[in-house]
């Protein structure tokens, strides 16, 4: 009787042993949803967080979607745009200083892993630092070490809105003396270089208005920040007129420049527009 009973335990504990066995999750197997009870766990959450996505209940989506992130990481790119939403909504609505701090660092560190599952590290970067701008200008330097990050890495592929995100926290942190006159050329030259290749390489007209318009927004930014003047303009200019002395395009932003800071006395301005008018 006792040996029966012993193998009754025994067998019972087998069975959950082996339901524990065959149950992982997917942030520590690499899967999508993990396997056994955690794969099921993981697809009854994401289809019950889509769910309050679709109605727009973004406070009862909380709970599955931090399942999903937090124990199914690669199983939905979707989930991180709409964790981002989830807690920019809850942000929005919080009161609490403290509260709204910590749903930005939450967003921040959605954006985290996702770069970390799903790449594109230097867009990933760009939209750090452009929410982390939108959401808490305190943390201006944070966003633009963002930034100058996703541009180091992607340069010229880097996303168009970055360059509009670069010029405004550059404009802000020069207005607060936080970055010198110098470094404000250098973002503003820097802006120009990456939107005029973009230009050049639009695959289609509606892209490269879009991509003319930033340009000429990080020009409108640069030409108000009062940190140009015919002395700094004029060489950045006069390197862009070398790399390209025949493109309409370039001659055209270097005599609105010039005109747009009062330089139409300079010899560049006399060069570029001549040139202008000739092609």
């Amino acid at each position: 009787m006792i040996y029966k009973k012993f193998l009754a335990v025994l067998s019972i504990s087998l069975m959950f042993f082996n339901v524990g066995l065959f149950a992982q999750k997917g942030v520590e197997d690499g899967s999508k949803y993990g396997k056994g009870e955690d794969s099921i766990r993981a697809l009854q959450n994401l289809s019950m967080y889509q769910q309050y996505i679709k109605q727009r209940a973004y406070k009862e989506a909380v709970i599955p979607w931090r399942v999903i992130f937090n124990e199914a990481p690669r199983c939905s790119y979707n989930m991180y745009l709409h964790g981002v939403t989830i807690f920019k909504t809850l942000f929005n609505e919080a009161q609490d200083p403290k509260l709204r701090s910590a749903y930005v660092d939450t967003i921040m560190l959605i954006y985290d892993q996702r770069g970390q599952y799903f790449g594109k590290r230097g867009e990933v970067l760009a939209r750090k630092a452009l929410d982390m701008r939108e959401l808490d200008e305190t943390r201006l330097e944070e966003a633009y070490n963002f930034i100058v990050e996703a541009i180091e890495l992607d340069g010229n592929d880097v996303p168009d809105f970055a360059i509009n995100t670069f010029m405004q926290i550059s404009l802000s942190r020069y207005l607060k003396e936080e970055i010198d006159r110098d470094q404000m050329i250098n973002n503003f030259a820097t802006s120009v270089d990456i939107m005029e290749h973009k230009i050049k390489h639009s695959k289609d007209e509606k892209e490269r208005e879009t991509n003319q318009q930033i340009l000429n927004n990080a020009n409108l930014i640069f030409s108000n920040s009062g940190a140009a003047d015919c002395e700094t303009l004029t060489p950045v200019l006069e390197r862009k007129f070398d790399h390209n002395p025949n493109d309409v395009g370039n001659l055209t932003t270097i005599v609105n420049l010039l005109r747009t800071v009062g330089c139409e006395d300079t010899d560049l301005f006399a060069k570029a527009a001549e040139k202008l008018y000739e092609l």
